[in-house]
C-alpha cells in the first residue's frame, strides 16, 4: 500500500510512503532531490504500489519542470513526464490541474487523471504512459 501523509513534529512536513512488512518506508519526502535537478516541494496523492514501484505527482523547486509525474522504485526515482513536455500524441503538457492522481499497473504502465479545476473549467483527461511513450 502507498500513501501520502502530512507529518507533525518530524524532520519533514510531508512525504510519500509504502507499507512493507507491516511498517512504513519513506519513498520520497519534501526537500529530497528530484531527477533532473531541484528538490520536491509538494507531493500529491500517490498511486497504489505495484511490484515495488510507486507513481506520484509532485512539484519541484529549483530545477527541471515545475511539476511532474514520477515513478519510484526501492533504488531510484524516475520522472515520467513534466510540465512543458511534448506529448507523444501532440501538444504540450501545460498543467496537472486540481488533485492529479497517478496510478501504476502491475506491468509498470502509468496513468494520470487530470481535472482542470474544482468547478470544471478546461479539459479533463487521462494520460497513459507505457514508460516509453506518453499520450
Amino acid at each position: 500500500m502507498a500513501f501520502t501523509s502530512l507529518l507533525k513534529d518530524a524532520p519533514v512536513a510531508q512525504g510519500v510512503f509504502v507499507v512493507e512488512g507491516g511498517r512504513p518506508r519513506k519513498v520520497v519526502a519534501l526537500g529530497d532531490g528530484a531527477p533532473g535537478g531541484g528538490v520536491f516541494s509538494t507531493s500529491a496523492l500517490a498511486g497504489p504500489e505495484r511490484a515495488g514501484a510507486v507513481a506520484f505527482t509532485a512539484s519541484v523547486d529549483g530545477g527541471g519542470p515545475p511539476a511532474g509525474v514520477f515513478v519510484a522504485t526501492p533504488t531510484r526515482i524516475e520522472r515520467l513526464v513534466g510540465i512543458g513536455d511534448t506529448l507523444a500524441a501532440g501538444g504540450t503538457l501545460a498543467s496537472f490541474g486540481l488533485y492529479p492522481i497517478a496510478t501504476i499497473s502491475p506491468a509498470g504502465d502509468c496513468r494520470l487523471r487530470h481535472r482542470p479545476s474544482a468547478t470544471g473549467e478546461g479539459v479533463e483527461g487521462i494520460f497513459y504512459s507505457s514508460r516509453s511513450r506518453t499520450r
